[in-house]
This record gives C-alpha cells, structure tokens and sequence, in this order.
C-alpha cells in the first residue's frame, strides 16, 4: 500500500470542517443533566493537520476571542514553501501575511481585475475567446467521429480567459509543460525549477508591457489589462522589502 495515502492530510480547509463538524457533535450531545452530571469537556483541543497544528474549539466564548478580539492574530496563512519559491518569497497577496501590504494588494486586485465595471470593460476578452472556443471545437469535429470531453475545453476557456484579462496572454499558448510539479515524489525540486521557468515567463510578459508602454502602444484604458495596471499604480514597498517587479509577477501568478 502506498505510503502517503496513509499519511495526515495537510489541508488547511479540513480544519475548518474539523471545528464545524466537532461543533455540531457538541450540540446534538444530549446535555450533562442526562447524563449523570459528567464533568464538562475541554472547550478546545489542538490536533497536528498533517504538518500544521489546528485549534479546535467549541465554546462560545472562545470563539468570540477568535473571530472578534483576536480575529486579526487568526488571519494569516501558515508559512509553507509554496509562498517562499512560487509566491516570490511571500510578495504575492494569497501568500503575505495579513496587514497593510496584504490587504492594499488584495483592494487593488478586487477594483482593478474583478469588479463588475472592469469585467465589463474587459468583455471583448471573453467574447473573443468564447468565439474561438467555438470555431475550435468546429475544426476538432469536422474531421469525423470524435471524443469531446467538454470539461477539458471549458477548463482551457476559463483559464484563456483569466490569463488574457491579466497579461494580454493565452494561457495554453504558454504552460502546457508544467504539470510535473510533484512528479516522482521530488515536490520542492520541482517547485524550485517551475518557479524559475515562471519567472522567466512572466518576468518577459511584465518586460513587454513596460516596452509598449514606453512606445504608447495600448493608451486606451478599455484595452489595459491587469498587469498594464499594476505598472501604472504599484510602487516599490521598502516595508515589504519587495520591489515593484517581484510584486506584479508574484501577483500574476497569485490571480492566475
């Protein structure tokens, strides 16, 4: 049998169903009064999940502390090698530590890429590639009886899209060869070499768009996409100790 299905799970979100299940355990128990007046029960318990420990609580009052006076202590993330080799070493706003930094990255991706008024000024993007997707699945068709798994085409628009709308780019045009991240057991080798390819990748698409903004090409704001924004507005972050390109390909590669 293979060793890691047997291994703890390290998801983050399984803490969550963890609290919400123990708490619904907690109140379908019958009360002490039924049962013999039993001593109470811990009100909290703090189990390993995989690597990271987890809190567990199912007192009223301790979760009072945690989601009101303490909520500010419980909002980052764990560290983990993710947000260190493929977050550019936590500049990425999915990655950073709740404050200033997380939260004013987090505000301008929120107005700046999914707002309604931006998706709107931005509708050309997925009526293009919807277009496409169309004449695609045409040309696959017409060559007779063929298999078409729906999921996967709507999976290459959905990310054609996200892509286009941030850096102007078609995603299965570019990274079609990175899917070998955890690949023969060897995850923080191959992380470390598919964060140098895209670096690489993105830190050509961020080049480009500094190259056609110093010609004047794309002047009209319905045709700037995320990272044309992100060059006009992001500065260097002395607090952060991230310059302002190492920003923008962090933060790509958090929306993508």
């Amino acid at each position: 049998m293979d060793n890691n299905f047997l291994s703890p799970p390290t998801t983050i979100a399984l803490t969550i169903v963890l609290v919400l299940l123990y708490n619904i355990w907690r109140i379908k128990k019958p009360s002490n009064k039924s049962k013999g007046m039993k001593p109470p029960e811990p009100s909290y318990a703090l189990p390993l999940i995989g690597a990271y420990p987890a809190l567990i609580i199912s007192n009223q009052e301790a979760i009072k502390e945690c989601f009101t006076t303490n909520d500010k202590i419980l909002a980052s993330r764990p560290k983990s090698s993710h947000g260190i080799y493929l977050g550019y070493n936590f500049a990425g706003f999915g990655f950073a530590p709740y404050g200033t930094y997380w939260s004013k990255l987090r505000k301008l991706t929120m107005f700046e890429l999914l707002s309604s008024r931006r998706i709107e000024s931005l509708r050309h993007v997925y009526e293009s590639e919807i277009d496409t997707l169309i004449k695609d699945l045409f040309l696959y068709v017409k060559v007779g009886k063929v298999k078409v798994v729906i999921s996967e085409w709507l999976e290459r628009l959905t990310f054609n899209i996200i892509t286009k709308m941030i850096c102007g780019k078609r995603y299965f045009e570019y990274l079609q060869d990175v899917d070998d991240v955890e690949a023969h057991g060897q995850v923080l080798k191959s992380m470390k070499r598919i964060a140098k390819d895209l670096d690489t990748l993105v830190g050509s698409w961020v080049e480009e768009h500094v190259e056609k903004s110093k010609d004047g090409v794309n002047d009209s704001n319905e045709k700037h996409d995320f990272i044309d924004v992100m060059l006009s507005v992001i500065e260097d972050d002395p607090a952060s100790g991230h310059n302002r390109d190492t920003i923008i390909k962090a933060n790509v590669m958090v929306c993508i």
